[in-house]
């Protein structure tokens, strides 16, 4: 299977090295002094992980201290059609 790549860093992120194996877990959050009253239920990425699966794609993380966050979404390329 042939897959488009899309990549961005966030540089906002502050990503814990130690977080990184969980970030797409249901309501986990990196943050946890974060209540649902200041924001965020923790679903947003695992919503994200979900969907990239149900359309046979990936999302992966790489983060580095001091540089930032870099979230790569792999798309499965439909197989150009032959012209007759």
């Amino acid at each position: 299977m042939i897959f488009d790549r899309l990549a961005g860093p966030l540089r906002s992120i502050h990503t814990r090295l130690r977080d990184l194996p969980f970030i797409f877990e249901p309501f986990y959050r990196v943050d946890r002094s974060r209540s649902k009253e200041s924001g965020g239920f923790g679903l947003g990425l695992s919503l994200c992980k979900a969907i990239m699966e149900a359309h046979n794609g990936s999302i992966s993380v790489q983060s580095v201290v001091g540089k930032g966050t870099t979230f790569e979404l792999h798309f499965p390329r439909k197989p150009a059609e032959k012209l007759s």
